[in-house]
């Protein structure tokens, strides 16, 4: 831990981010499958049913590059909001445009609130 301490920093505030989640990830599987259409393979994600929200989190598991991808909603989906991560997200038509940096994630929170 004093040998280096920026990695322990961050594994605390990786244990803390994923303990913050822990009700959301223990729900069930959404109904809907996420969609990410043209998302390279180092894109990976999950969802779940929340609080009467879909939850979405989307991980660039690609630690040198960046990637944009569309998470395709269904027409009905509701607001959204960022509610973890460094992600940007944006709406776009078809959906919300998500930007992680290398190795970034995004957790939204999509639906009625």
């Amino acid at each position: 831990k004093t040998d280096t301490p920026r990695a322990w920093a961050s594994l605390s505030r990786v244990v803390k981010e994923l303990g913050s989640l822990e009700d959301v990830l223990l729900s069930p599987p959404a109904a809907q499958a996420v969609e990410l259409p043209g998302a390279p393979p180092t894109v990976l994600s999950w969802s779940r049913s929340h609080g009467g929200e879909t939850w979405v989190g989307v991980v660039n598991a690609d630690a040198q590059k960046p990637a944009r991808v569309l998470l395709k909603l269904p027409a009905a989906a509701g607001d959204y909001r960022l509610v973890l991560g460094d992600g940007a997200v944006t709406a776009g038509k078809g959906g919300l445009q998500l930007r992680l940096g290398p190795s970034g994630v995004a957790v939204v929170a999509i639906g009625a609130r």
